[in-house]
């Protein structure tokens, strides 16, 4: 059953998803015919990994609850302390932050006290979360360049500070670090990790409004256009959003347009407001630069729904473009 339960752990790449979710599904299912509370978590937090890249946020949902029941029948420091950071995770994609950064401080206590090695490292990924979605990420600049130290080279370690550099309206420096990754063949390694940072990249690409970037990235992320970036303790939304802004950027908003509306529906499939709030800000921004007729309107009504979404949550960042977008229309 452990075998059964790991074979998951290949598939983790964006065009195995297909295969990770009927493999993780069986031994969901074999798991749950034994009845161990331990074989059972684990294969629950599989499936839900499974589950949460093609935006099913009800299958989630329904597995952190096989979850919950398990740990509650084992107890153990260990299997609490990742229900608790998994907990924290599914509420950043709901885009709940003050509730997620509550239950990722609880975990971080539950790990340190339990001797758990990965506890603060865990803790401050899911803080970087909560930064991006209340717009303060920039401040993390120093932390981030200081924590890199002697890897700032290496493209696959700076794609979070990339992004970073992108929200602090750091520019210049975003796009020294595109450029070294442009050099390095515009991709990263092919591992559970290789979704997420590209979408790093395409945050300061998309920020620096600079196609000569976008368009490698546009074309590494249009396969999985119908995938969700959700790795089990964050999630960084639908790959259509980040597609639809890039191809805004490479001066296709035809195209653009039908990646956001595609955004926009598996946002509200998966009721996730930092998502829904981003996309409408973005597409919003790109009608009213696109001005066509009838854009105008559309691009008030989006934007004025992200600036509202976002003043609500505490999206600071989304909240501010969106107002000053607003102003620009006027």
């Amino acid at each position: 059953m452990w075998v059964q339960n790991h074979i998951s752990d290949p598939l983790y790449m964006p065009s195995l998803s297909g295969q990770r979710r009927i493999a993780t599904a069986d031994a969901l299912a074999r798991a749950e015919r034994i009845g161990d509370p331990n074989v059972l978590f684990h294969a629950a937090l599989n499936a839900m990994g499974a589950a949460g890249v093609v935006g099913d946020m009800g299958k989630v949902d329904r597995y952190l609850g096989i979850m919950r029941s398990a740990a509650a029948r084992l107890d153990q420091p260990f299997v609490n302390w990742n229900l608790t950071f998994l907990l924290a995770g599914r509420e950043l994609t709901a885009g709940d932050t003050d509730q997620a950064e509550q239950l990722a401080a609880a975990a971080l206590e539950i790990g340190i006290d339990s001797g758990q090695p990965d506890a603060s490292t865990i803790f401050e990924t899911q803080f970087m979360r909560v930064s991006w979605q209340r717009g303060t990420l920039g401040d993390l600049v120093p932390h981030l360049e200081l924590a890199l130290g002697d890897s700032l080279g290496v493209p696959e370690l700076v794609a979070p500070l990339a992004s970073a550099y992108a929200e602090a309206g750091r520019t210049d420096d975003a796009r020294r670090l595109l450029e070294q990754f442009t050099a390095a063949g515009s991709d990263l390694p092919m591992n559970l990790m290789w979704l997420t940072g590209i979408l790093q990249y395409a945050d300061a690409a998309i920020e620096c409004r600079d196609p000569q970037h976008a368009q490698p990235l546009f074309d590494r992320l249009a396969p999985f256009a119908d995938l969700w970036s959700f790795v089990e303790v964050w999630g960084s939304g639908p790959v259509s959003l980040y597609l639809g802004a890039l191809a805004a950027v490479l001066g296709h908003s035809d195209q653009a347009d039908e990646y956001f509306t595609q955004a926009a529906a598996f946002s509200l499939q998966g009721v996730a407001k930092f998502d829904a709030a981003r996309t409408d800000l973005s597409w919003g921004s790109m009608l009213a630069a696109r001005n066509a007729p009838d854009d105008a309107e559309k691009a008030r009504q989006l934007l004025t729904r992200a600036q509202t979404v976002a003043a609500a949550n505490g999206y600071a960042d989304v909240e501010r473009r969106a107002g000053e977008a607003l102003q620009r229309l006027i």
